[in-house]
């Protein structure tokens, strides 16, 4: 897990998106939760990043609880 939010529970962008990715795909991990004003940087970066990961993006907390929970 990284990354912030607001006291409202707004999620805020991260920054080294693709290492992020590459850590989460070399830990075994499936699915991801990344902030929804990262959408750019995402739809930016080659597929080999995002292989064999579910991407979830989300704009609160809520969010993030929901999918975690499941």
């Amino acid at each position: 897990m990284t990354g912030e939010m607001t006291l409202n529970g707004s999620i805020l962008p991260v920054s080294g998106l693709r290492e992020k990715l590459h850590a989460a795909q070399r830990a075994g991990v499936k699915r991801v939760l990344l902030p929804r004003r990262n959408e750019a940087d995402f739809k930016a970066l080659e597929p080999t990043a995002t292989e064999e990961l579910e991407v979830i993006l989300i704009d609160e907390a809520i969010e993030a609880a929901e999918f975690t929970l499941e």
